[in-house]
């Protein structure tokens, strides 16, 4: 029997219309995706499907089933090359970090290179701005740029090295706050000592979702988690811990006499994605789920899409695995089947950017949905480009010159069409 608050989504109906084909920008078109695209939702109560869905997702409250039709029929997003940053004779990336682009589409990006170990601002159309802080353990200095926000025309910087909070103008560079964090000196209702810091996401302008982890040891046999708590500024005074995630799998084996740790690309991941409203999605790649959590840690809704799985055995897991890695993976319980997804981020518009997972060979295979799971365009894009984020109706990817191999970060704008990347 299936609970009264899950949906069904039989199969779409088109508008009977001509089909659409448009070059208008995305921001201005997405919301119109919706309207062209008539789904029909029956309460799951009685009510009969020829789609297979887990019974645990059934058993769920507030989540929508989407037949999987669904993803046959959606609009193709195309994408049209805008601007690029850092692809200049005057300063060469050594490795692209964490990037961030402010409402004035400024983009900024920290180069982890050894050798620089900078964040660099540029203009919203390319030229350098200047140089923000700079390597160090003093004041407004950091170690590394894991993490980059933006609130309120500041730049919020995470150095993991270092453990700290920096805070910094957009509009001059200038250094305002440092803040330590040290998961020793936090008040909490739970135990806290025993976990290291993982990192932060901004929820709003005044809370955080701090992360605490706890590594797997290695004659444990499952994975580690990563706990989650919400914190202000200061960093001072922790919530109850709101939820948890699972680690990858580590796996711990012998090769020519050392003890080596692997992860494999078969095991399941957990996904997180927080969107700049502060709404939280997690998913774990097994299936193509996603849940939405409230502030509490509790699930408000989700969505779910019955995606065929690819089946997996042992000489497939073993293709190009290393040699020191094989007799780990030749004693070792192997998944029925390939993880489904890959990445998950949110835009500024709390849209969805799925990836699925694909063959090496292949372009990876992309879903933009609505937060409720409503498909807005699917598109393929190269493996060698790599999406980071979506932003005032722009996609930047991280991408090699093709000409000097210098790392760049690429600006496109993003149409309704039927071209992919």
């Amino acid at each position: 029997m299936l609970k009264r608050n899950c949906l069904i989504a039989t199969e779409p109906r088109r508008d009977l219309r001509e089909p659409r084909r448009s070059t208008e920008p995305f921001a201005s078109l997405c919301g119109s995706v919706a309207i062209l695209v008539i789904t029909t939702f029956t309460a799951c109560s009685g009510a009969e499907s020829n789609t297979e869905v887990p019974d645990h997702i059934l058993e769920m409250e507030n989540v929508t089933v989407y037949s999987s039709n669904y993803l046959r029929e959606a609009d193709t997003l195309g994408f049209i090359k805008d601007q690029t940053f850092g692809d200049s004779k005057d300063l060469i990336i050594g490795h692209i970090g964490a990037i961030a682009v402010d409402e004035e589409e400024r983009l900024v990006l920290y180069d982890g290179h050894q050798s620089a170990k900078t964040i660099h601002q540029f203009s919203p159309t390319g030229e350098y701005i200047r140089q923000i802080g700079r390597e160090g353990r003093g004041p407004g200095e950091y170690l590394s740029g894991s993490q980059l926000n933006m609130s309120n025309n500041h730049l919020l910087v995470f150095d993991r090295t270092l453990n700290r909070h920096l805070v910094y103008s957009v509009e001059t560079g200038e250094h305002l706050q440092t803040v330590q964090i040290d998961p020793a000196n936090m008040q909490s209702e739970d135990p806290i000592t025993h976990l290291r810091l993982g990192g932060y996401h901004k929820l709003n302008n005044e809370l955080f979702l701090l992360s605490l982890a706890r590594a797997q040891r290695y004659y444990e046999d499952e994975p580690g988690t990563t706990r989650y708590f919400i914190t202000d500024s200061e960093f001072r005074e922790l919530s109850p811990e709101i939820f948890r995630l699972n680690r990858r799998l580590e796996n711990f084996g012998e090769w020519q006499g050392m003890w080596i740790m692997s992860f494999f690309p078969f095991h399941s991941r957990s996904l997180l994605s927080i969107s700049e409203s502060g709404r939280i999605y997690t998913a774990v790649s097994d299936e193509f789920f996603i849940r939405e959590l409230n502030h509490e840690g509790e699930t408000i809704g989700g969505f779910y899409y019955p995606y065929e799985r690819k089946p997996l055995n042992r000489r497939e897991a073993l293709r190009d695995i290393h040699e020191r890695e094989k007799n780990i993976v030749e004693n070792m319980p192997i998944p029925d089947y390939w993880p489904v997804l890959d990445r998950m981020f949110s835009d500024d518009e709390d849209r969805l950017w799925i990836a699925t997972e694909t063959d090496e060979t292949e372009p990876q295979k992309w879903y933009v949905t609505e937060s409720n799971g409503e498909l807005v365009g699917t598109f393929n894009w190269p493996k060698e480009s790599v999406l980071r984020m979506v932003k005032n109706g722009f996609l930047y990817a991280v991408e090699n010159n093709s000409d000097s191999g210098i790392q760049q970060v690429v600006r496109y704008r993003i149409e309704i069409g039927d071209q992919d990347a």
